[in-house]
């Protein structure tokens, strides 16, 4: 439970720092690494761009995710219910194929872009310990809700 909450709120902050970087451009695309590996010859067409739009496939891993957290919610708090287990179960047959939807996207777009266009956030202490506190008190959270519903 503590890992869901913390991929969530590790993978929002890796897009929200990623697309305040695609907003803070002129043109809002992210240039690319190394100019040199793209540089176009006089014969052919360059398939390369010189620069490239915000990488939406970041959304995938947001969103597989949150439904990772709603299967584990599911079945913390409705523990005695046979349905918990199938919406835990349909949790994670939707979330682990987007996290391989992502996997392929990031691995087969290489071949056309040959770096990737990911702004990681700031990961000072203080922020850690903060991800870290959050995680704990939901779960902590979670965990008490399971306990009240359950006691119902």
């Amino acid at each position: 439970m503590y890992l869901s909450y913390a991929m969530c709120i590790i993978f929002t902050r890796i897009y929200l720092a990623t697309r305040d970087y695609v907003r803070e451009q002129t043109a809002a695309l992210l240039p690319l690494a190394n100019d040199e590996e793209h540089l176009p010859s006089d014969d052919a067409p360059s398939i390369s761009p010189k620069i490239i739009e915000h990488p939406d496939q970041l959304l995938l891993l947001i969103f597989a995710s949150f439904i990772h957290i709603i299967g584990n919610i599911f079945t913390v708090i409705f523990s005695g219910d046979g349905r918990a287990y199938i919406v835990y179960s349909l949790s994670y047959s939707i979330a682990f194929p987007c996290y391989a939807l992502y996997i392929y996207f990031d691995t087969h777009c290489t071949s056309v872009i040959q770096s990737k266009r990911i702004l990681l956030p700031d990961t000072s202490w203080r922020k850690v310990i903060t991800i870290a506190l959050w995680t704990l008190s939901l779960t902590l959270l979670t965990i008490r809700l399971g306990f009240l519903i359950g006691s119902l």
